[in-house]
């Protein structure tokens, strides 16, 4: 493999913006300005693209690094890219499972092309591309169609399906608690069949609204399907999950959703499951867990939060 170390030790963090732009970033190829993009081929959301818009971007499994990909086989800061305005630089930081570049052991800086796929560890596998613009946001918009639900422009099932085995493998890893919630809206036929599918799609943009503005940034919050929602909460225990489902439940059953000459009245039902007090070493348990959790809410009465794997701290929650 051809290696090369940039030109100079500082580029990449002081590299001048102007020079990036018209002696990198043109390339040439066409009048769009010419960005760089990294995308995911193999690994946790398989298509996202991640532009390369700063001097430097870390990646790793860290939250709090640039590009983070929950991969528990990543170190937390795995590698960099330094941009320059002769290029792009990839460098391996001491990970430990190693970084490759078309299949080779990356052991110094290597100056990146076009094309170029980046294995980290053993899991996560990139490709490295250089594109203008308007392919930039093509690609971005491919992808976002692939993971988002048309109606509410949150997560899909599928995105939650795919998501929730490596939150949970990292948890596993580093002893960190996780919750999943699953939510469903109380008598949502009713909606329907009284006030119209109309209606129906209003409750259901309104609920993702409402929740988008309870849960943090960092939790995963999807649709998962019908009129049902799913919370991946990881570093939530037990306490913590349960009350992110109450805080959810008061919301709702604050919202004010108008609907022709009134208000249309919902509550939901939260089942909730962590992963340490039921024991659930697999997605596939965790999401059972949790929805025998919401049929115990359902049976109860609704507008309620019950939690799985009962123990001391556990309990159920109505309005």
């Amino acid at each position: 493999m051809t290696r090369s170390n940039p030109p100079d030790s500082r580029p990449a963090m002081e590299a001048d913006t102007d020079t990036l732009k018209t002696d990198f970033d043109r390339g040439g190829a066409t009048s769009e300005r010419m960005v760089s993009i990294l995308t995911v081929l193999r690994g946790p959301e398989p298509g996202r693209v991640y532009p390369l818009e700063s001097a430097q971007h870390v990646i790793g499994r860290s939250p709090e690094v640039a590009i983070s990909i929950a991969d528990p086989g990543l170190s937390r800061e795995h590698a960099s890219i330094n941009r320059t305005a002769h290029g792009d630089f990839l460098g391996d930081l001491g990970s430990t499972n190693g970084t490759l570049v078309n299949g080779e052991k990356l052991s110094d800086h290597h100056a990146l092309r076009d094309g170029d796929r980046i294995q980290l560890g053993r899991g996560t596998l990139l490709r490295y591309s250089r594109c203008d613009e308007l392919e930039q946001v093509a690609a971005q918009a491919i992808y976002e169609r692939t993971v988002r639900d048309d109606l509410t422009q949150l997560y899909s099932r599928r995105y939650i399906d795919d998501r929730l085995p490596a939150e949970l493998a990292y948890a596993a890893r580093h002893r960190v608690d996780l919750c999943v919630l699953l939510i469903d809206v109380d008598e949502f036929k009713h909606v329907n069949d009284t006030h119209g599918h109309l209606a129906g799609d209003r409750v259901l943009r309104s609920l993702a609204r409402c929740f988008e503005g309870v849960v943090r940034s960092e939790d995963v919050l999807g649709r998962y399907g019908g009129e049902e929602f799913a919370v991946i909460a990881l570093g939530n225990d037990h306490g913590a999950g349960l009350t992110l489902a109450e805080r959810l439940r008061r919301a709702v059953e604050q919202l004010e959703i108008p609907w022709e000459d009134g208000a249309l009245p919902i509550t939901i039902s939260v089942g909730m499951a962590h992963n340490f007090t039921t024991g659930q070493g697999t997605a596939e348990g965790l999401f059972a867990a949790s929805d025998a959790a919401l049929y115990e809410a359902k049976r109860k009465g609704r507008n309620r939060v019950e939690s799985a794997g009962r123990d001391e701290s556990s309990g159920s929650i109505d309005g």
